[in-house]
């Protein structure tokens, strides 16, 4: 008897808790609830040049609104390059917004909604406040702690996926700045800018890369983005010290490389002309300490906190820099300079069908080796004048018509000036940088190519 009532018992136990709601599920639907009505689909219009002329498509993103003004934190591959932006709020309701600025190292951008349209659409939705989602602090995530990454994934308005945090500390060394919160929280395209959440419903992370097929992806811790954010808002852009550097770990397992030190970091090479060389540092020294605060990165994960350190000491000051030459301890004053642009500005030669790019240290290293100062061809029109001539992409122009290409400035005035020129007297000699090796061309514009197309439209 007793067995019996027992075991009904616990038949009407379980029917009464397949009845209830299980607390995790309650935890993320209250987590979703706090961060969904500021989380917003971000579709912007890009332009692309790499084709040699001016074309433009449709991008997908996500982003979350972090201030009552309408300012949105997303991904800088989001924005980059955007002609026209156009946000879909909670309520489905579309806004323009405009770039408030952009900073590729980082891959944040921050996006404002445009005033008037906002007001007009909160007065007739009767919406008092705009819905703000609230950063939270990526310090105190760990390992195996639940996560929700939330977007527009494949130009979906809206979704949540779940998984854990699987890591806390991946590198990359093509993202030196920072480390990166891992997650199976799936991250797919248009996914890109969207908030990693915590049960909290506070953002712990800015989503930005997934493997397609792996579950694994990666979001941006939110206290670096939340740093970068506010730079922006404050001054348009995020403006870093340089001195020249770079580091590596004391023991580095890709390279197979350990050092005999327990503290510091390697300096594995110095830019020519830079502050850091200026001052007499040398590649090999072991950094020691910056002011007297140790920077140690005995391995590649201390890497990202020792650069954005000296980025972000202010610009123009001296600093002392201790380091350790073979068993000698020197130190040297180091005044820092302002970092120059992350990625060279583009331009279009409509006469030439042809664009041409400037070249950076960071985006374009190959070419800043072969040539520091200058441009190269980001693109040719199929069948265009460059392109009939024999330019191709990616060679680095020396000169034009004799005249020597330091800069894209330059390049503009000198294609301004031959663009002036009557038909018959459109044929100029362009020495390139192919590969290492020096190529005279006979560039020849003669030909309307435009004209000519729309003519057999």
């Amino acid at each position: 008897m007793k067995t019996r009532t027992l075991l009904l018992g616990l038949i009407v136990l379980s029917v009464t808790l397949s009845g209830c709601q299980p607390r995790e599920e309650i935890a993320i639907q209250k987590a979703i609830s706090k961060v969904y009505p500021a989380l917003v689909f971000v579709k912007p219009i890009q332009q692309d040049l790499s084709r040699g002329e001016e074309s433009k498509y449709q991008v997908f993103g996500s982003g979350s609104i972090i201030s009552p003004e309408g300012y949105i934190v997303t991904n800088n591959h989001v924005a980059e390059k955007a002609e026209e932006i156009t946000c879909v709020l909670y309520n489905k309701r579309e806004v323009k917004a405009e770039v408030v600025g952009l900073d590729p190292e980082s891959d944040i951008a921050v996006l404002k909604l445009d005033s008037e349209e906002l007001a007009e659409v909160m007065a007739e939705e009767g919406i008092a406040a705009l819905p703000v989602a609230e950063w939270g602090d990526s310090d105190t995530v760990v390992e195996g702690q639940a996560a929700l990454a939330l977007g527009a994934p494949f130009g979906f308005t809206r979704s949540v996926t779940k998984g854990i945090v699987s890591s806390t500390e991946r590198y990359f060394a093509e993202f030196k700045h920072h480390l990166w919160i891992q997650t199976d929280a799936s991250i797919n395209p248009g996914n890109s800018g969207g908030p990693l959440v915590n049960l909290d419903g506070t953002i712990v992370g800015i989503n930005t890369l997934g493997i397609m097929g792996s579950g694994i992806g990666f979001s941006i811790p939110s206290n670096v983005a939340r740093q970068v954010a506010e730079r922006i808002i404050a001054d348009g852009e995020v403006k870093r010290s340089y001195f020249g550097l770079t580091l590596q770990a004391i023991h580095d397992f890709t390279r197979s490389s350990h050092l005999k030190a327990d503290r510091g970091v390697l300096i594995a090479n110095i830019d020519r002309a830079s502050p850091a060389q200026e001052a007499g540092i040398q590649a090999g020294d072991i950094l020691l300490s910056v002011n007297g605060e140790p920077t140690d990165a005995l391995y590649e994960t201390g890497l990202p906190a020792i650069i954005r350190k000296l980025a972000f000491l202010p610009i123009g000051e001296e600093y002392t820099f201790t380091v350790k030459r073979d068993k000698e301890e020197l130190t040297y004053r180091v005044v820092s300079k302002l970092k120059g642009k992350f990625e060279g500005d583009e331009f279009e030669c409509k006469a030439w069908n042809c664009v041409m790019k400037g070249i950076t240290k960071d985006s374009t290293p190959y070419f800043h080796f072969l040539k520091p100062h200058g441009v190269f061809v980001l693109g040719v029109k199929y069948q265009g004048n460059a392109a009939n001539s024999g330019m191709m992409r990616g060679d680095i122009i020396v000169s034009i018509d004799g005249e020597p290409v330091e800069s894209l400035e330059k390049l503009k005035e000198i294609y301004e000036s031959l663009a002036q020129r009557p038909k018959g007297d459109r044929k100029v000699p362009v020495v390139v940088n192919r590969g290492g090796l020096e190529v005279l061309l006979i560039l020849d514009y003669e030909l309307d190519v435009k004209a000519v197309e729309e003519e057999y439209e």
